[in-house]
């Protein structure tokens, strides 16, 4: 354990250094020192289907071990012979196969448990991120980052601060509602969403301002390994455990444009009417009730009816654009005619007037 007993700082937990929108912050650790290449026994507790039973003594020869065979979660291919372990405090006195590795082989168990971090602390840490953004389509001039006019730490309580680009790591994991210990145990992926949501026909700089907000993506866990050479064929293995942040940046700008307001009018217009046409030929098809529909939609005329009506307009028509004086003297004949009719006496009663 005194190989863990170290200052840890930013160069031996910000592993990689630097990644493509993300960063990784090592909080837990197992160190397996000066590995080099070589032959050495299996671990049992990580393969144990490698326990075996050496039938020969003196060539270390067993039926339980192959010579260049892998199995699930082996740290090398076997070499065939069966031999002690090296870890009889832990194991016992077992035989294991052989096998081509970096050895001694890592012993994959957490310093403190599941109980406690090795490297506490680190939601105390800050971290500063820079972002800027840029609406091209819009014009060269759309460009700025996140800076603030002045250092300031993100306050999460004081809406003042919520353009500030430092932030505590802790403060990070608890606004996406997870905790930085059980975490910092056995790994996590948080997200740090940077949103630019920006109206261009106001002013700029005032008005397109970014927005953060953070969610937890991963609390199962989260490790790899990494490996530090001291020379050829030695070197120290680190199996890293801790919370990797994703940094994600969204975008969306708008300006209003005439021409691009009068296409999609005129082009909505369109499609109204394309959907009336749609519908009804739907209708009218393929709907099981469409003899209904054509029934209500359609009214059905017989022949005489149609031509009867078709005279009718016709002779209206006729009537409305004759010549107006014809029409004069005709109402004048038909007057002339109506007052004979009244003034000339009938036979009847000539024949009377005589008898008189």
């Amino acid at each position: 354990s005194m190989m863990y007993e170290r200052v840890w700082d930013e160069a031996d937990y910000v592993v990689p250094p630097a990644e493509n929108g993300a960063f990784f912050v090592t909080t837990n650790v197992v160190i397996t020192p000066n590995q080099t290449l070589g032959h050495c026994p299996e671990d049992p507790g990580e393969v144990p289907e490698s326990i075996c039973q050496a039938e020969d003594p003196a060539n270390r020869a067993s039926s339980d071990c192959m010579a260049s065979r892998n199995l699930i979660k082996s740290h090398g291919p076997q070499t065939g012979h069966c031999i002690p372990t090296d870890k009889p405090a832990k194991y016992g006195n077992i035989s294991v196969c052989e096998i081509q590795s970096w050895c001694p082989v890592e012993d994959d168990r957490l310093l403190l448990g599941k109980d406690k971090p090795l490297i506490t602390g680190s939601e105390h840490h800050t971290v500063f991120i820079k972002n800027s953004i840029k609406f091209s389509y819009f014009g060269e001039r759309f460009h700025r980052n996140n800076m603030p006019n002045h250092v300031c730490l993100y306050n999460f309580t004081d809406p003042n601060t919520w353009l500030c680009n430092i932030f505590k790591l802790g403060d990070i994991v608890a606004a996406a509602g997870g905790d930085y210990t059980s975490l910092s145990i056995s790994g996590g992926v948080v997200a740090v969403q940077i949103q630019w949501i920006c109206n261009l026909d106001f002013d700029f700089m005032q008005n397109c301002l970014p927005k953060y907000n953070f969610r937890l993506l991963d609390t199962s866990g989260w490790n790899f390994r990494h490996a530090h050479f001291h020379e050829e064929n030695r070197r120290t293995l680190y199996k890293a455990y801790g919370i990797k942040f994703v940094v994600i940046v969204q975008g969306r700008a708008g300006k209003f444009d005439l021409k691009n307001t009068v296409i999609n009018i005129v082009a909505g217009l369109g499609l109204i009417s394309f959907i009336t046409m749609f519908c009804d030929f739907i209708l009218l098809n393929y709907v099981s009730e469409r003899k209904i529909i054509k029934e209500k939609k359609y009214e059905v005329l017989e022949k005489h009816s149609v031509l009867s009506g078709l005279l009718s307009i016709m002779s209206v028509a006729g009537t409305a654009t004759a010549d107006p004086q014809d029409r004069n003297m005709q109402q004048s004949q038909e007057t002339l005619e109506s007052c004979y009719m009244a003034t000339s006496p009938s036979k009847h009663q000539m024949k009377t007037r005589q008898n008189l």
